[in-house]
């Protein structure tokens, strides 16, 4: 009976993990879908459109694999798309951003620094200055962004994704050189099923190794600690009351 009740919770947590990552899987296919349709609305003479590029990375990872690239005269601009709603709030040179749903904070990777390493990654082989590559992270329209920065860090939501594109009309690349850098884009691109399905799967145990609760104050850094209030127990700041940043567990 003991081993059936074992065999029967790790049945229980494979399918858990296994839906939630399909969840989170079609809900990020589902926001590339919906960049991707609004990229093709640039006029197709000015813009080239590139989706879902991996290529060789000089990171940890062996391969980076790039949402959404648009090569243009006005410059490479490289895209990561994040599919999430709720706040998110981080700063520009952080390592790690803050999701808020619901009152939970989840942490994930900077994603200017993800996209970074992708900008690195196509620099390699175009041999194209770091000048005429432009980040830039699109979320959800139902994610409400409060992202601290010192410049134009281009994080934006998917309705002024279109806007912000459009908003740089310096010409930086030769138009005659716009061809033969989406070629060679493409030839550079891992295509193989098995590379890309190994890929992801390692991505996926890099993430899932990382703590995903907070224990520390996004605001000022100080520890969360269980407090009891007129309607229940919450997590609040060590250094109430000078910080009054409060969470539910």
């Amino acid at each position: 009976m003991k081993y059936i009740v074992i065999f029967s919770t790790m049945i229980f947590i494979m399918v858990s993990r296994y839906k939630i990552n399909h969840s989170a899987k079609n809900k990020g296919i589902k926001g590339e879908k919906e960049v991707n349709r609004i990229l093709r609305s640039l006029p197709w003479n000015k813009y080239i459109v590139i989706d879902d590029i991996m290529v060789k990375s000089d990171s940890g990872l062996k391969y980076t694999q790039i949402d959404h690239i648009v090569v243009s005269t006005y410059g490479i601009f490289v895209i990561e798309t994040k599919n999430y709603n709720g706040r998110v709030f981080g700063a520009e040179n952080s390592g790690y951003w803050y999701q808020n749903v619901n009152g939970k904070f989840v942490k994930f990777r900077n994603p200017i620094k993800q996209n970074y390493a992708h900008i690195m990654g196509l620099k390699k082989f175009l041999n194209i200055k770091m000048e005429c590559f432009i980040s830039i992270v699109a979320f959800s329209d139902q994610c409400e962004l409060e992202i601290d920065s010192y410049d134009n860090c281009n994080v934006v939501n998917f309705k002024n994704l279109k806007k912000n594109i459009k908003s740089y009309n310096k010409i930086v690349i030769e138009e005659s050189n716009l061809i033969s850098i989406r070629d060679k884009i493409y030839k550079y691109n891992i295509s193989s099923s098995k590379a890309r399905n190994k890929h992801s799967k390692i991505v996926q145990r890099k993430v899932e190794r990382e703590k995903p609760y907070i224990i520390r104050c996004p605001h000022c850094g100080g520890r969360l600690v269980k407090k009891k209030g007129k309607y229940g127990y919450f997590k609040g700041c060590r250094n109430f009351p000078e910080c009054r940043f409060t969470s539910d567990f």
